[in-house]
């Protein structure tokens, strides 16, 4: 909601109301979603903490997994598991489900920096194919 608001905002276009005209703009105007920022910072966190860039005190929690999936990446961690959506939508669940997902070219980078510049562009690739 907040998106459309600042497309429009930018465009200075608040009476188009065809079906995809917000979504037509925001592609015009290259922006990241909201979404995606988000899960990028959330992203970029978890790489510093792991790495050691950031002193979070995660060190017993990311627990490699007990068998290697084909479905994750190399230095995937141990699904922290929820029964309250309280805690599964929290930070540490919620991004190390994240976090499994990514390629291994992705987990291999040692520059937050340039880490968070790739997962940003990976999961824009990701939420354009979803949508095409």
């Amino acid at each position: 909601m907040i998106q459309k608001r600042a497309v429009r905002f930018i465009q200075s276009d608040y009476h188009s109301r065809s079906k995809g005209c917000v979504t037509k703009m925001t592609d015009d105007l290259d922006l990241t979603s909201l979404e995606t920022r988000r899960t990028s910072h959330r992203l970029t966190v978890l790489h510093k903490a792991a790495s050691g860039h950031l002193s979070l005190p995660v060190g017993n929690l990311l627990q490699p997994p007990l068998r290697q999936s084909r479905l994750h990446n190399h230095s995937a961690y141990q699904q922290l598991y929820a029964n309250k959506d309280v805690y599964k939508y929290a930070f540490l669940p919620r991004t190390v489900r994240e976090w499994n997902e990514l390629p291994n070219h992705l987990v291999d980078i040692q520059d937050p920096t340039q880490f968070k510049t790739n997962a940003t562009k990976h999961l824009q690739e990701i939420k354009k194919a979803n949508r095409d």
